[in-house]
């Protein structure tokens, strides 16, 4: 909950707000529910105290209204907990557009994503090869990764998107992805530690 509440504090109207969960999810009553690594998860009761609501991401994205905003969910593969909560459910639900917020799966609500060999798969892989480009859009991004994944994976996998009336945004700039992630970190506040060590691990990779 403190990582949300941190999320909601940090937004800005007028910027650009990028979430992606890789990961786990599960579906519910048309909603998804995001699953820490931790969580014991047997029954419906187990949704509220032991996953994440991804309404509770939306919520501050919709009251924000930041300029560009995305929540991009890796999280349609198989699960053992899907089961236990909704035996008709699986893959993500089918959500509705909500105003200025992209919502993208690796693929279409309900569908489920073969498991993939190594650090990253399909979806994630190919759409950090399309956002590499300098200059290019999200939106354009998304095309071409969507073509990309249903190319590679014969029309298995088909990554999904529902927006409406959403402002596109660039997400590599010209300046190098580090200097960019640098800029950012210089302007983060002393209870921002966290944040600061997880940027000094990875700034040279």
């Amino acid at each position: 909950d403190s990582a949300i509440e941190q999320f909601s504090r940090k937004l800005e109207r007028g910027a650009t707000a990028v979430v992606y969960f890789a990961g786990h999810a599960i579906q519910n009553q048309d909603r998804n529910f995001l699953i820490p690594v931790d969580a014991t998860i047997a029954s419906d009761a187990d949704l509220r105290s032991n996953t994440v609501d991804v309404d509770l991401i939306l919520d501050p994205l919709i009251v924000a209204r930041p300029r560009g905003s995305v929540v991009l969910l890796d999280a349609a593969s198989k699960n053992p907990w899907q089961q236990k909560v909704s035996a008709r459910g699986s893959g993500l639900a089918n959500v509705s557009p909500i105003e200025g917020i992209t919502q993208a799966y690796p693929a279409a609500p309900g569908q489920i994503v073969e498991d993939q060999k190594g650090p990253e798969g399909l979806f994630a892989s190919e759409f950090i090869r399309a956002a590499k480009a300098p200059d290019r859009t999200f939106k354009e991004a998304f095309r071409l990764t969507r073509a990309a994944v249903a190319k590679a994976s014969r029309n298995k996998e088909v990554p999904w998107e529902t927006s409406l009336n959403t402002a596109d945004f660039v997400v590599t700039p010209h300046a190098a992805p580090a200097e960019i992630a640098s800029r950012a970190i210089s302007r983060l506040g002393p209870s921002d530690a966290v944040e600061q060590g997880f940027w000094d691990t990875i700034k040279n990779s």
